[in-house]
């Protein structure tokens, strides 16, 4: 087992402590130290580097303020320093990060992380509060001749986020596949933030057919990110990372933009769907952000429908309702998304304001359940009687359009009705045959 642990309570401070509490080191000296660690180290020695990064600090400088903040990361950087052995050394990075570098690797450093986590976790009194803390750990054991200290403080790094994600207060040790999954995440993730700029985002559109019609009368415009070394990158990979990152806010902003600006210029008008995420209806000035972008771009209000998925019904509120009702007043049409699939139902078809209901791809492929059938029926009828368009989603072959089409629904989207395209002009000409 790990030899000389020193108990946080009993072993005394050492006489550079108030150093440790004092040098917040940037990465680049930081790197510096654990450079001189491994050179430090016998060409067959290891070494092992502990990152700690404490749990929910922000609430702390915001409950408590800044100066219980930094009095709380002083008394954890003393602690965790008596509690290491001689020759270990502790680092403090910038924020509430610090670095361990063991020279004697424990024989269990899961274990020894534990401990770590123990003496962090010791209750202290801040500003009149008891406070007691948490943190994640990133492990990674050294090899004979390591020399890139980056990379070790990277690998640390990663596995202590990989701790983060599995729920905070724990300890992961670095495994090389999986910590090539984030990194490659973290790359995507800053690729995807760059992408709306340099020219790798554009948008197709999909027409959606008026049943009764059997034409054209309108498309949504779908984002695509064509990446320069990866080529195609699926919206099912990047728009949840989008949504997960906060990205999707000035993606999204990008792609109303750029919809309304192309329809603008095309001769006829259709109906303009784009898709609006959660996170982008609940923004402060979402509704002057819709205001500026058609006054910018000169295209009409009456032609555009936005697409609003089922969390934003989640927040079922007088806010949500009253920022629905103002988009309609300015005579912007609301479709709701992918109805069906997770917390909706035929109540919010009487409650929210809106336009048109788009069933997922999952019912049209289950048409010939009879107890499907028999809720398609019943969600057609009540909103048909309230005025709102139906749309059958997923409608792939000529067979599916013929029932959908037999079953009541307004409209159908799909590749039946019509391939995505960048350029959708020649399609608001075409009639399909009545199946």
């Amino acid at each position: 087992g790990r030899r000389g642990w020193h108990s946080p309570r009993a072993a005394p401070a050492p006489t550079d402590g108030a150093a440790v509490r004092g040098a917040i080191l940037p990465r680049i000296a930081a790197q510096r130290i654990v450079e001189a660690a491994l050179r430090a180290q016998s060409e067959n020695g290891d070494m092992a580097v502990f990152m700690i990064d404490l749990d929910r600090f922000r609430s702390v400088n915001e409950a408590l303020g800044m100066a219980a903040g930094d009095a709380l990361l002083a008394v954890t950087g003393a602690r965790l320093e008596r509690a290491l052995d001689r020759g270990d050394r502790l680092v403090r990075l910038e924020g509430d990060r610090f670095v361990v570098l063991a020279s004697h690797p424990p024989d269990d450093p899961e274990a020894f992380a534990r401990r770590l986590l123990e003496v962090v976790a010791q209750p202290l009194v801040l500003a009149g509060h008891t406070v007691a803390m948490q943190a994640s750990i990133g492990v990674v054991a050294t090899t004979a001749g390591e020399r890139n200290a980056a990379a070790l403080l990277l690998r640390a790094d990663s596995a202590m986020r990989r701790a983060k994600a599995e729920g905070r207060n724990r300890s992961a040790l670095h495994e090389p596949r999986l910590d090539a999954a984030n990194l490659e995440k973290s790359q995507l993730e800053l690729d995807l933030s760059n992408a709306p700029h340099n020219g790798q985002m554009h948008l197709t559109y999909q027409p959606f057919v008026d049943l009764d019609l059997m034409r054209v009368t309108g498309v949504e415009a779908l984002l695509r990110w064509r990446h320069p070394t990866r080529g195609e990158v699926q919206p099912k990979t990047f728009i949840p990372l989008a949504e997960s990152t906060g990205l999707i806010l000035p993606i999204g902003t990008w792609a109303l933009r750029t919809a309304c600006a192309e329809a603008a210029r095309w001769p006829v008008r259709p109906l303009l769907a784009v898709n609006i995420s959660a996170l982008q209806f609940h923004q402060p000035g979402f509704t002057a952000q819709i205001d500026a972008v058609l006054a910018e771009t000169g295209f009409p209000a009456d032609c555009l429908e936005l697409e609003i998925t089922e969390t934003v019904l989640m927040r079922d509120n007088p806010e949500t309702i009253g920022q629905l009702e103002a988009l309609i007043a300015r005579g912007i049409r609301i479709a709701l998304d992918d109805f069906g699939t997770g917390y909706s139902a035929l109540a919010y078809l009487a409650r929210l304001p809106h336009h048109r209901i788009k069933l997922d791809k999952s019912f049209v492929q289950d048409l010939t359940n009879p107890a499907t059938a028999e809720l398609i029926r019943a969600i057609i009828a009540q909103a048909r009687a309230n005025g709102v368009c139906v749309t059958a989603e997923g409608v792939e072959v000529p067979d599916q359009l013929a029932q959908v089409r037999a079953m009541g629904f307004t409209h159908a989207q799909g590749y039946a009705t019509g391939a995505p395209t960048a350029d959708p002009v020649a399609l608001f000409s075409e009639r399909l045959a009545a199946s």
